[in-house]
């Protein structure tokens, strides 16, 4: 029965300091379920004064029930509901995070294309230059070589003013 008695007052203790952790959460918080914490609080508190008066037999009715399973109920019932709000609003973010995600991705991607564009244009303009300066390449090769050897023949006297004329 002293174990029962301790066993009992720890459980007050217990209550006490559950309801200051819960005053303290609904001055912080302002919120619906801070305060749902608090009355599931003081209800506990008053179940475990209910059964320690019954328990010991202070009580009118000694065979009354005890109520304090119905507070540990109803604390379960309200961290339940808490943990599935914590929950849809994580789950919320985590969608909002994808939607944003996917916009970034989205924009990269359009920046990496608009690049790939620009680069194949500047590939296509360097490789239009770099056939124009073979194409003169070619040509100033050719023609060069032709007046070139039409002057040595012109030196050496081995052409006529006619056929200088016709090369020329």
């Amino acid at each position: 029965i002293r174990v029962d008695r301790y066993y009992q007052g720890g459980l007050l203790l217990m209550g006490f300091v559950m309801i200051g952790a819960a005053i303290y959460a609904v001055w912080r918080q302002r919120s619906l379920i801070s305060l749902a914490f608090l009355a599931c609080a003081l209800f506990g508190l008053a179940a475990s004064v209910h059964d320690y008066l019954l328990s010991q037999g202070l009580l009118v009715d000694p065979e009354g029930p005890y109520l304090l399973y119905f507070a540990a109920a109803a604390l379960l019932g309200v961290a339940g509901v808490q943990l599935v709000d914590r929950f849809a609003k994580s789950l919320g973010a985590v969608e909002q995070m994808n939607v944003t995600l996917a916009q970034q991705v989205a924009e990269k991607e359009r920046e990496l294309s608009a690049n790939y564009e620009k680069l194949r244009g500047l590939e296509r303009e360097r490789a239009v230059s770099d056939e124009r300066q073979r194409i003169m390449q070619d040509m100033h090769d050719g023609l060069g070589s032709q007046l070139l050897s039409s002057l040595m023949l012109v030196e050496r006297g081995a052409l006529s003013n006619e056929q200088v004329a016709q090369i020329l």
